[in-house]
């Protein structure tokens, strides 16, 4: 994620991510849903932004492996003086 992050905004010069309340639920051997809040604080060029909310995944098991293949953010921006 921190990468995305940066590769998507080259000013950003800090990053603390914080996730809770994470949730687990088996949606069978091969599908399981992940459900939790995340706060994202980044800092740039003098300005700090801070966005909270809500995150939830969809992981299914290719090839031994667990991917994410569907995934929905909620947490608008908020302006952090």
């Amino acid at each position: 994620m921190s990468a995305g992050i940066r590769r998507a905004l080259p000013a950003v010069r800090s990053l603390n991510v914080t996730d809770a309340d994470v949730e687990v639920s088996a949606l069978g051997d091969a599908m399981a849903s992940a459900t939790f809040t995340r706060e994202i604080v980044m800092e740039g060029t003098g300005a700090t932004v801070r966005q909270q909310g809500a995150v939830s995944w969809l992981w299914r098991k290719v090839g031994g492996q667990w991917l994410i293949v569907h995934g929905h953010i909620s947490h608008p921006l908020e302006a952090v003086k």
